[in-house]
């Protein structure tokens, strides 16, 4: 999206006990603390506001995107006039939740900011949208030292009917994916699942909640938490960053509820069983600790991107081989794995292995998405055989 990426914050935490059943699940009132926290002067940005844009911007798009009258021509005006990669384009980054409005003035952020805005311009002209969630399994980045699981969403946009002269109407059956993903082409073959505007508003509270999580402003990453459970309380990511909070305010019976809370809304994901291990171990109950860590573990097994995130802490800290071995490990699972194949490339070029370098590189160009992705990968190659000649 992650993500891009909308973030899940995880606290630097690894590595769970049965997963509970849905009877299981308690009402917001029971998991919210009020009382351990106090009050922001921080305002909280209104459902209104992330989605709201000027009324300029608006009408600009209606006149660039609107004068086509074909389903197909009027969406790919849509998605210049989205993108406009020649003369102001957007770009990402990663640690930037904005609302519509500031990701348009700034021309940056993170995959759900700039899905907010595509959504927003999209359905001012009348498009039907359909936000997706991606699910990518566990694939980690450090924050400020802190270990942060990325996620990932885009948006599906369909023209509308359009009603001709004869007043017959044209069948608008051409859908186009918007996604900000650069990370590579793997990801276009994991399954989505379709959520509402509801959730998006609540996994911008998360991210939010996150990134004051990280500057340690535990009262504003409460409130927004808060809004969250209001907003969507069926959202797990919610309850799970809710328990890290928890602990790390020294809360631990209302950090296990939390977990278990998140646990009951998506059974088996591995980073919150994971976090409840290590609450468990704390709590000396090492028994329970121990079984949901070797449950978790057989799932990272199983996720070349686990691996990924291995070879890159690895190669953070200049433990080439343990990184090549982790990126070899990963190939093994998705031989066609961008990812990876990107990772080998940079530990061959820091051991000044050009030639290994180049071979990584043009592997992981196949096999990443068409268009930028690729494009990306070239300037990439172009790079390394500037610096090659040089060497």
């Amino acid at each position: 999206m992650w993500r891009i990426v909308l973030i899940l914050l995880i606290a630097a935490l690894t590595g769970c006990q049965q997963t509970p059943s849905s009877q299981m699940l308690r009402s917001a009132d029971d998991l919210l603390q009020d009382q351990a926290f106090m009050p922001v002067d921080t305002p909280i940005e209104t459902r209104e506001q992330i989605f709201k844009l000027p009324e300029d911007l608006v009408l600009k798009a209606r006149q660039e995107v609107l004068a086509y009258s074909d389903p197909r021509e009027r969406s790919l005006a849509l998605l210049k006039f989205i993108f406009r990669e020649q003369t102001d384009p957007l770009q990402y980054v990663n640690n930037a939740t904005l609302t519509a409005l500031e990701t348009y003035e700034q021309r940056e952020a993170n995959c759900l900011s700039l899905t907010i805005l595509s959504y927003s311009l999209a359905r001012s002209l009348g498009f039907r949208v359909q936000f997706q969630d991606v699910q990518i399994p566990e694939y980690w980045i450090t924050r400020n030292g802190t270990s942060v699981l990325n996620g990932h969403v885009n948006l599906i946009v369909t023209p509308p009917y359009l009603q001709t002269l004869a007043k017959t109407f044209i069948s608008a059956d051409h859908n186009f994916l918007i996604d900000f993903e650069r990370a590579g082409g793997s990801r276009e073959r994991l399954p989505v699942r379709k959520i509402r505007e509801a959730d998006i508003v609540a996994l911008f509270y998360n991210n939010k909640a996150a990134d004051a999580m990280l500057t340690q402003q535990f009262d504003l990453a409460y409130r927004y938490l808060q809004e969250a459970a209001a907003v969507a309380p069926a959202v797990a990511a919610t309850w799970n960053n809710l328990a890290v909070l928890y602990r790390q305010r020294s809360m631990p019976e209302a950090a296990e509820l939390a977990y278990l809370q998140s646990l009951a809304l998506e059974p088996e994901h591995p980073n919150t069983m994971a976090n409840l291990a290590i609450l468990y171990d704390l709590l000396g109950r090492h028994d329970e600790a121990m079984r949901l860590s070797d449950k978790v573990q057989q799932t990272r097994l199983r996720n070349p991107y686990y691996f990924v995130m291995q070879g890159n802490e690895a190669l953070s800290q200049q433990r080439f081989n343990d990184a090549e071995i982790a990126f070899h490990r990963s190939i093994r699972l998705e031989p066609k794995m961008p990812e990876a194949l990107f990772g080998l490339a940079r530990v061959a070029i820091l051991q000044h292995d050009y030639a290994a370098a180049s071979g990584y590189l043009q592997r992981a160009r196949l096999h990443a998405a068409p268009g930028a992705d690729r494009r990306l990968y070239d300037h990439k190659i172009e790079m390394l055989n500037a610096v090659a000649q040089a060497d």
